[in-house]
């Protein structure tokens, strides 16, 4: 249930709720994700999200990002998991009118849209971590402080900061697919952001 009493459906809080612990996203580019921002590739050549020909561990799931709070639109690699459920939630999203995104006046189609409304920015620190607290018996703060949606995202960061074979959006002209890159240049890239 939302904040405002609204419950949504299982597959819109799913997909939120995956893209946050994965993404490595602010709270504001979740809420603002357009349809259809998930596009799917192996071996540099997009293929359809549902293909059964490729195994989704051998697919890389590319994630459109919205102008954000430092930049421009983007388009980074993400792990498998929030693709899966936002295709999901797409699958069974009632189709939904443009609105106004506050950010850069445009009309959009917001992915993450029901009943004509975008889910606020603060639907994640306002509603889906306290259920997850409640639920996993955790309290609302630690010794780094009060548990909200930017701790994800710092996250997300360490881990790829310190994996083996960090990922990373390719440079390599034409490719546009995501390969390992060496741990100095995520390093570099971790430390200007």
């Amino acid at each position: 249930m939302s904040g405002s009493g609204h419950y949504y459906p299982m597959e819109l809080v799913r997909a939120i709720t995956m893209t946050w612990l994965f993404a490595g996203l602010r709270s504001n580019e979740i809420a603002r994700l357009r349809a259809g921002c998930i596009r799917w590739q192996h071996q540099g050549k997009p293929i359809p999200g549902d293909s059964q020909q490729v195994l989704t561990e051998d697919a890389v799931c590319l994630l459109d990002v919205p102008a954000h709070k430092t930049g421009t639109a983007f388009t980074k690699p993400v792990d498998p998991l929030p693709g899966q459920a936002i295709s999901a939630w797409q699958a069974v999203r009632p189709e939904q009118p443009k609105a106004a995104d506050r950010r850069t006046g445009e009309q959009v189609d917001f992915l993450f849209s029901i009943r004509a409304r975008a889910i606020s920015s603060t639907y994640i620190n306002g509603t889906i971590i306290p259920m997850l607290r409640q639920k996993a018996g955790v309290p609302a703060s630690d010794v780094r402080g009060v548990i909200t949606s930017h701790r994800a995202r710092s996250t997300i960061t360490s881990q790829l900061y310190n994996a083996k074979e960090p990922m990373t959006l390719s440079c390599k002209p034409g490719s546009g697919t995501a390969r390992p890159n060496q741990r100095s240049t995520t390093r570099r890239s971790a430390q200007t952001r």
